[in-house]
């Protein structure tokens, strides 16, 4: 993988990723590309004079989503529409249907089109179901907790009490992402700008302290994965262009899922805004190469406007895509 570096995230306080449309106490597993590449970019100018819009315009680098890891153990999307061979337990097949991970040497298998070597049975599946591991994980990649808390309605003063979840990562776990870079002397600041979003925190709450992380590249980091193959894999959201989605549904071999990303901007004056949704593929989804790899875009979705509930800046949705091979079973190995 070339020019591309993985970077640990450990996590030094509680973490809360939000899932659209549910209440607070529901919480993600996954930093998802749009929000970390959005809290980059509003850090960015703290440091740096780039105009941000061409962060987004013309990205010098690509991140992927945020996943979990443990010690050497490094965990992937599952793959959608895969399925393992090998079990006529129905309970079994149940269970890897809950599956949303695989560890790194399941996933190289996997992607390589090497995924009958693998066996499945009740020590594979461990994290409550979530995770397919090949080895040993010592101890739970993180805990969950519920804190409750008490809103007041701003005309009527009524209270009402909610519960606020939280990841509480183990201390030799966190979430792990991929970074590519286009342009080679891009890295330096790259790195300076993810230190100060560790020191800022991502995700809720942060400005009482949580989502704090401390960012450290693994220089070891190596993964198997095919010189060629006629699909790819996302490991990032992902937002086609009309041209790219029309190539999709002519092939009709790509296996994806989708989700709703709406949500609020905090501006840099501490202002936030309501933006409009956008609907993008999800982490494990399986495209094909088609005239090129999928690329995606940077959507506008708020003008720069000022007032009437507008920003004074234009705000974009990133939309690139992340992707690595992946070898169909019946692919060649040409």
């Amino acid at each position: 993988m070339e020019n591309t570096v993985v970077y640990r995230l450990r996590f030094s306080a509680p973490l809360h990723l939000g899932t659209s449309g549910e209440g607070y106490e529901r919480v993600e597993s996954i930093l998802h590309s749009d929000t970390l590449f959005s809290a980059l970019a509003c850090v960015w100018p703290m440091i740096f004079d780039d105009p941000v819009e061409e962060l987004f315009i013309s990205p010098p680098f690509l991140v992927s989503s945020g996943f979990p890891f443990m010690g050497d153990q490094y965990f992937f999307p599952k793959p959608v529409g895969w399925d393992v061979a090998g079990t006529d337990d129905p309970a079994l097949a149940k269970a890897f249907k809950r599956v949303r991970h695989l560890s790194r040497e399941v996933f190289e298998k996997v992607i390589n089109g090497s995924s009958r070597e693998l066996g499945l049975s009740d020590e594979n599946i461990i994290g409550g179901g979530e995770f397919w591991s090949t080895g040993a994980v010592p101890g739970k990649i993180w805990d969950t907790r519920e804190t409750p808390r008490v809103s007041l309605d701003r005309t009527t003063s009524r209270s009402e009490v909610f519960r606020y979840g939280e990841l509480l990562f183990s201390p030799d776990a966190g979430l792990f992402i991929l970074v590519r870079f286009l342009r080679d002397e891009i890295r330096g600041r790259f790195e300076a700008v993810l230190r100060l979003l560790g020191d800022e925190g991502i995700g809720g709450d942060k400005r009482v302290g949580k989502g704090l992380f401390s960012p450290e590249p693994d220089i070891h980091f190596k993964l198997d994965i095919p010189d060629s193959a006629g699909h790819a894999i996302l490991l990032s959201l992902y937002r086609p262009t009309r041209e790219e989605w029309e190539g999709f549904c002519r092939d009709g071999s790509a296996r994806y899922t989708l989700v709703n990303r709406p949500g609020l901007v905090h501006g840099l004056a501490g202002t936030r805004y309501f933006r409009p949704a956008v609907r993008m593929m999800a982490e494990g989804s399986v495209l094909p190469v088609l005239d090129g790899p999928p690329v995606g875009d940077n959507p506008q979705v708020l003008d720069q406007v000022a007032g009437n509930g507008q920003p004074p800046h234009p705000v974009f949705r990133h939309g690139r895509a992340f992707i690595i091979p992946f070898r169909q079973g019946g692919e060649s190995n040409e």
